[in-house]
C-alpha cells in the first residue's frame, strides 16, 4: 500500500476486534464481510489496499436492511460505503487490527475504491442482467410481470425491457418483394 490514510487516529481496537462474522467475498482472505463492534452493533467491511503485512478496510455501520439489498443486488458497493461515518482499519494477517482511522470514501484513492455503480456480486451487475434478459428474449422465454402490470412502479431498467419485449412480440407487416421490371431485366 502506497497511501496513508487521512484523518483522525483512534485507538486500534475502536472498532473491536473485527472478526467476520459473514463473510460476503473470500478472495485468498476474506475481502467484504460483516462484523460487530464492541457493543454488538453491526459492521460492514470492504477491502481497499493490502500490502504484504496488512489489508486496509473500509468499514462503515450497518443494518441488517441494508445488507440484504447489498447481497440481493439492489445496493451498489460505493453507496454502501458512502455513510457518514467511515472507518479505515489496517489487519494484519493473523487476524489483530493495528490501526484505525476516522475518514471518509473520498478520502480512499480512486484506484483503491469501489466505482458507483459495482455490485458486490458479478451477477448483480444491470448490463450482466441485460445480456441475460435478451438470451431469455431470444429463446422465446417471456419476461415475468409483477405489480399486476403496472410498469410506473417498476424499475426502469424493467419497463425498458418490457417494451422491448412487446415490441419483439407485434406482428410486423410483411416484407414487400422488390423486382426488377421487365425492361431491366432485358437490359441486363
Amino acid at each position: 500500500m502506497d497511501w496513508t490514510p487521512d484523518g483522525k487516529q483512534l485507538p486500534h481496537d475502536f472498532l473491536g476486534d473485527l472478526q467476520p462474522e459473514d463473510v460476503l467475498v473470500d478472495y485468498e482472505g476474506p475481502r467484504s464481510f460483516t462484523a460487530r463492534d464492541r457493543l454488538g452493533d453491526l459492521l460492514f467491511a470492504h477491502q481497499c489496499g493490502e500490502s504484504e503485512e496488512v489489508w486496509r478496510y473500509a468499514v462503515v455501520p450497518f443494518t441488517e436492511t441494508l445488507l440484504k439489498e447489498l447481497t440481493q443486488g439492489r445496493l451498489d458497493l460505493w453507496s454502501a460505503l458512502s455513510q457518514t461515518r467511515l472507518w479505515l482499519a489496517d489487519i494484519c494477517q493473523d487476524g489483530a487490527v493495528t490501526a484505525c482511522v476516522s475518514s471518509s470514501l473520498r478520502q480512499v484513492p480512486e484506484t483503491c475504491r469501489p466505482q458507483p455503480g459495482v455490485m458486490i456480486y458479478p451477477e448483480h451487475d444491470p448490463w450482466i442482467r441485460r445480456a441475460s434478459f435478451f438470451k431469455r428474449m431470444t429463446h422465446g422465454t417471456r419476461w415475468p410481470t409483477c405489480c399486476n402490470g403496472d410498469s410506473a412502479r417498476l424499475p426502469n431498467v424493467i419497463r425498458v425491457e418490457n417494451r422491448l419485449l412487446a415490441t419483439s412480440r407485434r406482428k410486423r407487416p410483411p416484407s414487400r418483394r422488390y423486382t426488377l421490371s421487365p425492361r431491366l431485366q432485358e437490359a441486363m
